[in-house]
């Protein structure tokens, strides 16, 4: 539980930090896809 409120918090520092909009959307595509694997049925 700890760790997948961590990591919806390390997607939110960043969202709002000042990195490539590429880079962002690159690093959460790859968490989302993490997610759907680990809860996938």
């Amino acid at each position: 539980m700890t760790d997948k409120f961590g990591n919806f918090e390390f997607i939110f520092i960043i969202l709002n930090s000042s990195s490539s909009d590429a880079f962002k959307f690159k690093l959460f595509h790859h968490i989302i896809f993490k997610f759907k694997n680990r809860f996938s049925i």
